[in-house]
């Protein structure tokens, strides 16, 4: 028994000591046992398996797609409430000078109802350009000769009411025209002779389009045998320092406001010419600004020219005031000019004292309407009837509405009124002055 179990110790031994077969798996292991007996047991090997295969991921869920918010809808736009604005009478045609002023008209008195605003345009702004300065100014400025219309547009809460008339740019100084000048004459090649490339430059005269690289130009350094001139020994002495200009005078202390000093007399103007008025003398204390207004721009045209200096202009004839007024820190003071403007020389004003004996003349009650047809009192075949008047009173002496050639006068004020009555025959227009008398109401 000894013997077999130092024998089977000894097999043992030798199994350990051997090395596995070449191509036997890493990961087999072998175990040796032993029998009942004492004899070993053949070798029994293990070979780890593969590892389990991970389990499937859960396939992705589709996030959902943000859908764009549902565009909202625009409230419904609101209906006119309220009456429109209606168009009052006629607005006259215009006539301007291409290098005049522009004119201005009031268009609040075209028009009748709720109104919000006013526009106006052209229909060929190469004659002339039109718009509203708010709030109820037209400016028309001439651009070039022609014809053209303007329309005026009233808009309210209940619609829009519109006035068309007609400017006429009238004519200024005929172009000139220049032939221009015949290009100099250029002397005769034969194509045959013409080289195909220009000879090059000869070589003793430099080109002087040839840029010659930084790298080959030297460095050039001050001689030392020139002589450091200092500045303050220079031949050329600089010149004097320039006096120093007065201090403006201080500002003139305004202790109250401007005030009048009489009255400014009327002006008589010729259809056409242009008079300065001094109207400064007839104004008292300091005035920092002045500012000039005529009732009726489409017959006085009126600017300041200078401080206190108005210039005025005759458009058309008839009867205009200018208001200028003058202002500083502490208030402000008008002087109402009246300003006559007639077709010449040798022409009357229309003034109540002068009108003739065929001038028409209205009578109308206060607070009553008198109807009158203009075509009786203008050239046949006149159209585009208007009635101008001055109004020099804000409240108005009269209230004149145009339809057609029909004009309907009511008596706001009583007095005398002189107005002129406008019509158009063949592109001219033609004028004619009229005095209104409004006279008390009298029941009987």
């Amino acid at each position: 028994m000894a013997i077999l179990a130092v024998g089977a110790l000894l097999i043992s031994q030798c199994a350990d000591e051997e090395e596995p077969a070449d191509g036997a798996e890493e990961n087999a292991t072998t175990t040796t046992v032993e029998t009942a007996t004492g004899a070993p047991a053949a070798p029994a090997t293990t070979t780890a398996g593969a590892p389990a295969a991970p389990e499937p991921l859960p396939p992705p869920t589709a996030e959902p797609v943000p859908q764009p918010p549902a565009p909202a809808t625009s409230p419904p736009s609101a209906s006119p409430s309220g009456p429109p604005p209606v168009a009052v009478g006629t607005m006259p045609d215009l006539e301007i000078a291409a290098d005049g002023y522009a004119h201005a008209v009031f268009v609040a008195r075209y028009f009748g109802g709720p109104i919000e605003g006013f526009s106006a345009a052209a229909a060929d702004s190469g004659v002339a350009t039109a718009g509203v300065s708010p709030p109820e100014m037209l400016l028309v400025a001439p651009v070039s000769n022609g014809a053209t219309s303007i329309t005026v547009t009233a808009s309210g809460p209940g619609g829009t009411a519109t006035q068309t008339f007609t400017v006429r740019v009238g004519a200024g100084p005929a172009p000139v025209d220049r032939p221009a000048a015949p290009p100099p004459p250029q002397p005769a090649s034969d194509p045959a002779e013409e080289p195909d490339e220009l000879p090059p430059p000869p070589p003793d005269q430099p080109d002087d389009d040839v840029l010659i690289p930084i790298e080959s130009l030297e460095a050039v350094t001050p001689s030392d045998d020139l002589p450091v001139l200092d500045p303050s020994e220079s031949s050329d002495p600089l010149p004097p320092p320039e006096e120093p200009l007065p201090e403006p005078p201080p500002p003139v202390e305004v202790t109250e406001a401007p005030s009048l000093s009489g009255s400014v007399p009327p002006q008589l103007v010729d259809l056409g010419a242009t008079v300065t008025v001094e109207v400064g003398p007839y104004f008292t204390g300091v005035v920092e600004q002045w500012e000039v207004e005529s009732s009726h721009p489409n017959q006085v045209v009126a600017r300041i020219s200078a401080p206190g200096v108005v210039a005025v202009r005759g458009a058309s004839v008839g009867l205009s005031v200018v208001t200028v007024t003058a202002t500083n820190s502490l208030g402000s003071v008008a002087q109402v000019v009246r300003v006559v403007v007639r077709a010449g020389d040798d022409s009357p004003p229309p003034d109540i004292a002068m009108l003739g004996d065929d001038a028409p003349r209205f009578t109308v009650a206060l607070g009553g309407t008198a109807q009158v047809n203009l075509a009786d009192y203008m050239p046949d075949g006149a159209t585009g009837f208007s009635v101008s008047y001055d109004g020099s009173n804000p409240d108005g002496r009269i209230d004149v509405h145009v339809r057609g050639s029909v004009a309907a006068i009511r008596g706001v004020q009583v007095g005398k009124i002189v107005v002129t009555l406008t019509a158009t025959l063949a592109g001219d227009r033609v004028t004619k002055p009229a005095l209104v008398d409004v006279v008390p109401f009298s029941p009987g």
